[in-house]
């Protein structure tokens, strides 16, 4: 006969039965879950009696349908069940439950929610809870794990005496978080090493610091602000510029300006009541310069500021913390009443990320006179074509393409019939794009440069019998060498 059990919203599965009451084995499922943290508070979903473990609370998410990665899957169920858009980080936990009805690998990721609150769908209610209240409900098996994961790189407010009433924090992250980040933890010692005498010790710096290590330990969230901030104020698309001595004077002031909205909207940071910035209930302020020379007025005197610099000729950024107090500030004040930090100001700042890498700028790894030919091709379609020809082997994003293109549709320039794609298939080169899973596994298994999403990555082929490469129509495929020309055509991946 054939049982059939009322299975989790994650999993659909049939257990079967045996005439001799066997159990066949189990369904293997692989789910993922959401740990969304606001405000230092983390969504919580109860799964409803329609469900199967009703009242049993979970982070939301669900199964990971064929052809997903666990990413895309954990964006498509926070949309259906939340009704939010969000933004999957970095990875939590890796769990596997054996239930009666089947066998559940749960991968929960940190996610930021990008618009919208979460509303009640499939579940009987969602809860904000601190890292305390975690251990006040019941959670499913497979979510514990997790849980506790969580909750070990968190520990709750109280452990810093405070001698006045000064609000605490909701979630303050210990410094176990950053032992379990390298780079982060490498960050964390180096910048303790100046601050050895526990009399110069500054408790809510330090806070803010755990707090910001633990938002982006890999600093790959802060490097897309920084990335997208440099192509917003080109505006490539419209302009055609590439290029910081393309903007200017004014531009370039307004930098600052645009990379303390951004951080804010990236990380969600609360608005301070004097500074830019509330966190960890401390005031904040933000401050960028080309040339680490911060102008920093009064009210940031004695506070803490996020300092922040970046170079899109190096494709590097840095960002630390310090604070501004007299033996860290110049004695001397502009005629707007603003001053710098000293050099021991300046030895002081305790970086989260220093020289850190971001997506290059492929237009300035170009020399010149090449990017001068490019941009002076008579149409759209003839720059990006010239662009692929002579990047090759580069990952190149979309902005690049819009900047070479200026044109409103410039993808169209990529694509099939009359785009790139078809044009350079003749000469040999091979279009790949991040967007597709089967291009990207072309391009890993090739060994050029695998695009991203978002990215394309242009590389001329030519057919190989080495059955150590990919093949694609009804040939294998291998990198021309340098200096190497080809008569076949390039294939045609579907």
């Amino acid at each position: 006969m054939v049982l059939v059990l009322q299975l989790p919203a994650r999993a659909i599965s049939l257990c079967l039965m045996s005439e001799q009451g066997q159990q066949i084995e189990k369904r293997r499922i692989n789910v993922v879950g959401a740990v969304i943290i606001r405000d230092g508070l983390i969504l919580c979903a109860k799964r409803s009696n329609r469900m199967s473990l009703p009242g049993m609370w979970e982070f939301p998410g669900g199964k990971i349908e064929v052809g997903e990665t666990p990413q895309e899957a954990l964006r498509r169920e926070l949309q259906e069940e939340l009704q939010c858009d969000a933004q999957v980080n970095d990875q939590l936990e890796v769990t596997t439950h054996e239930y009666d009805f089947n066998i559940v690998t749960l991968t929960t990721f940190f996610c930021q929610l990008l618009n919208g609150e979460p509303l009640l769908t499939e579940h009987s209610e969602i809860r904000w809870m601190s890292a305390s209240d975690l251990g006040s409900v019941e959670w499913a098996p497979a979510d514990r794990p997790a849980v506790a994961r969580l909750q070990s790189l968190c520990r709750e407010p109280g452990a810093n005496s405070k001698t006045t009433a000064e609000p605490e924090m909701p979630l303050e992250l210990s410094v176990d978080l950053l032992s379990r980040q390298t780079d982060s933890l490498e960050r964390y010692v180096d910048s303790e090493s100046d601050h050895d005498d526990p009399a110069s010790r500054d408790a809510a710096l330090d806070e803010v610091f755990e707090v910001l290590s633990f938002l982006d330990p890999d600093g790959t969230r802060a490097a897309r602000v920084f990335r997208d901030t440099f192509d917003q104020l080109y505006d490539g698309q419209h302009t055609g510029r590439y290029r910081l001595d393309h903007l200017s004077k004014t531009e370039k002031a307004h930098f600052g300006s645009i990379i303390e909205i951004n951080l804010q909207r990236e990380f969600q940071f609360n608005d301070g009541s004097v500074l830019d910035y509330s966190i960890a209930t401390h005031e904040v302020d933000c401050k960028f310069s080309h040339t680490s020379q911060w102008m920093l007025p009064t009210e940031s005197f004695d506070q803490i500021v996020l300092v922040t610099v970046a170079d899109d000729m190096k494709s590097q950024w840095s960002m630390g913390l310090v604070r501004v107090s007299e033996e860290n500030r110049r004695a001397s004040r502009n005629r707007d009443q603003k001053t710098g930090l000293n050099a021991e100001g300046k030895k002081r700042v305790r970086w989260l990320h220093q020289n850190a890498p971001m997506q290059p700028n492929i237009l300035l790894t170009l020399p010149e006179p090449e990017v001068e030919w490019i941009m002076s091709r008579p149409s759209g379609q003839k720059r990006v074509d010239e662009l692929l020809k002579s990047a090759t082997g580069r990952r190149i994003s979309r902005t690049v393409i819009a900047t070479v293109a200026q044109q409103k549709d410039y993808m169209k320039r990529i694509r099939e019939n009359g785009g790139s794609r078809s044009t350079l298939r003749k000469e040999g080169i091979l279009v790949l794009s991040g967007d597709y899973k089967d291009q990207t596994q072309f391009a890993a298994a090739l060994g050029t440069a695998v695009p991203e999403r978002g990215e394309i990555v242009s590389v001329r082929v030519k057919p190989t019998e080495d059955l150590a490469y990919p093949s694609a129509d009804g040939r294998r495929w291998r990198i021309c060498l340098p200096g190497e020309t080809t008569t076949v055509d390039a294939p045609m991946l579907r």
